[in-house]
């Protein structure tokens, strides 16, 4: 009886445990602290987690969009006055570096008419995931509902891409799993369900992938940053940063999620190309 009462002692305190963490929130994570967690410490500001959260969505993710449309409309000047500088060049070898890139999953002849999205999606992707490693920054791409509105766009593209380029009645008979025989056809309504299982399944996976990652990547420095944390005066602390080591690792993880959801994006739009056509 002893150990039983002992299990469900502490299968209470666990319950509870469970109950105080649902109250506090993300609170209970350990984070890197954006700007507006800053201000909320020295008293600026007094709001919740999730207002924080939902403020450092919004502001940082509209920071990085103008971030990139600040180098690009440098790098466009740049162009025209002095197309030999080297900031143009860099630019310049980036974006031929992702063509050819993509180039290479959905053709060459294709990728004048993609290049547009799945390039825009790596560099937008890769400047949040960075954005978190800096100092008072903030990773909008460990946000779900971020991720969810770039799949969803994706989504919407592959589908409009698919009906534009093959049809209604090819649509259809793809969903249908191409059936060329009596037991195929008699199939066909199970693989038209799973195949519209899998065009909704696809975004979801795209989203919960960068999520986790990202996430998993900014409470990892979260916690090592946070690790020794010595008290001066009141709420001041002074936190003996043990994050260093990480930092490559994070770097690294931020450029391969910024490629794999965008590289699975070009594939995507690729299976939705006519597959009679030759695209390379």
């Amino acid at each position: 009886m002893l150990p039983t009462v002992l299990v469900s002692e502490h299968g209470v305190e666990a319950a509870q445990g469970i109950e105080q963490a649902a109250h506090e929130g993300a609170h209970a994570i350990p984070e890197l602290p954006n700007w507006y967690v800053i201000l909320n410490d020295l008293g600026v500001i007094h709001w919740d987690h999730k207002q924080i959260q939902d403020a450092a969505f919004i502001t940082y993710s509209f920071l990085v969009m103008v971030f990139i449309i600040v180098v690009v409309a440098l790098a466009k000047r740049g162009m025209a006055m002095r197309p030999s500088s080297r900031f143009y060049i860099a630019v310049e070898m980036l974006m031929g570096g992702l063509r050819d890139f993509f180039g290479g999953v959905l053709g060459h002849k294709e990728i004048g008419r993609h290049i547009w999205l799945v390039g825009t999606l790596f560099i937008y992707i890769l400047c949040m995931n960075l954005n978190g490693m800096v100092p008072g920054g903030f990773a909008p791409s460990a946000s779900i509902g971020m991720n969810l509105g770039m799949a969803a766009i994706v989504f919407l593209y592959v589908q409009y891409t698919n009906f534009s380029r093959n049809g209604f009645g090819k649509w259809l008979f793809h969903m249908l799993g191409s059936p060329n025989d009596k037991i195929m056809w008699g199939l066909s309504p199970l693989f038209f369900v799973l195949h519209i299982l899998e065009e909704f399944i696809r975004p979801v996976s795209l989203s919960l992938r960068l999520f986790g990652n990202i996430l998993g990547k900014d409470i990892l420095l979260g916690v090592f940053i946070g690790l020794i944390t010595i008290p001066v005066v009141g709420w001041f602390k002074v936190m003996i940063p043990l994050h260093w080591p990480f930092l490559f690792l994070a770097l690294l993880l931020s450029i391969i999620q910024a490629l794999i959801f965008s590289m699975l994006s070009a594939v995507y739009i690729l299976l939705a190309l006519p597959h009679g056509e030759e695209h390379h």
